[in-house]
């Protein structure tokens, strides 16, 4: 049975993996095959000697419970680097993490930086602030193209959906890699262009509930949103307790990584911004 390694214990040891090891040049870095943002992670610590890749998605999941919120986790840096951050999560930097520990047989420094890079970014490789998936449409649809993810939205019912896409370049003062960069802004621009073509597939939040016992522990649970210009608002697991389908997620109102009081038709039905959900399951590498 592989072993789970508990938030408390994770947080412990990265914290002390940085303090007793911040001092590293840009040349360490780029000596390393993959390469990580050093204002978050000291290479060449403990850290990753002391992980094992989890065995089950949702268990995961749930050893990161009470792990602190931060939001926009990965607006630190110019996505040369990708940023690794075990003290606190935002709710897709949670996701991608677990996912991450679930889905390798064999974790060393590089076999998760490869494979987070794989999942975060378009091309696999950070290559700039545009190369990153900020969209989670994007994300979910590049991912599945990958063979890391399969959307099953469609199958529980799922209608699709075409908007425009246009939440970022309408709120340039609120990046600041856009504000300060044009480069930057018009490939976000031409990103966002190309999105508002594209179909995704959400279940509407008014047949959910039609649709919930298809639901599995660890499937990532998105919520689709009627923000305008905006396609997803949130995302985290499901898991079920005392036969409920609630969210498991880094909770930007508990400010920490929490199960849902609320069960998750009740989540989202009382939210107006929420339009529905939805629904991925991972892919192991021998599926």
């Amino acid at each position: 049975m592989k072993k789970i390694l508990f938030c408390v214990t994770i947080a412990t040891l990265f914290i002390c993996s940085c303090q007793g090891n911040t001092k590293k040049t840009q040349a360490d870095f780029e000596q390393s095959e993959h390469k990580v943002m050093p204002h978050w992670y000291a290479k060449d610590s403990l850290f990753f000697s002391k992980l094992e890749p989890a065995e089950d998605v949702i268990e995961c999941a749930k050893s990161f419970i009470d792990v602190p919120y931060k939001a926009s986790t990965l607006e630190v840096g110019d996505d040369f680097y990708p940023v690794i951050n075990f003290e606190a999560f935002d709710c897709t930097t949670f996701v991608e993490n677990v996912l991450v520990l679930a889905s390798l047989d064999s974790l060393t420094e590089d076999s998760f930086v490869q494979k987070l890079t794989e999942f975060r970014y378009r091309s696999g490789k950070p290559l700039g602030y545009s190369s990153r998936l900020h969209y989670f449409s994007e994300w979910v649809q590049v991912n599945q193209d990958k063979g890391l993810i399969e959307d099953i939205t469609q199958k529980l019912g799922g209608v699709s959906v075409t908007k425009p896409i246009d939440f970022m370049s309408t709120h340039r003062q609120s990046y600041p890699a856009l504000l300060k960069d044009d480069k930057n802004y018009n490939k976000i621009l031409e990103i966002e262009k190309n999105l508002s073509k594209q179909t995704y597939y959400v279940v509407p939040k008014t047949t959910l509930d039609m649709h919930i016992d298809a639901i599995k522990d660890g499937d990532v649970i998105a919520l689709a949103t009627t923000i305008k210009g905006l396609d997803y608002v949130h995302l985290g697991f499901a898991i079920w307790v005392d036969n409920r389908l609630h969210l498991l997620h880094a909770s930007s109102k508990a400010q920490k990584v929490v199960i849902s009081e609320k069960d998750l038709v009740d989540y989202v039905t009382h939210r107006s911004n929420i339009s529905g959900v939805t629904v991925l399951r991972l892919r192991k590498d021998d599926e």
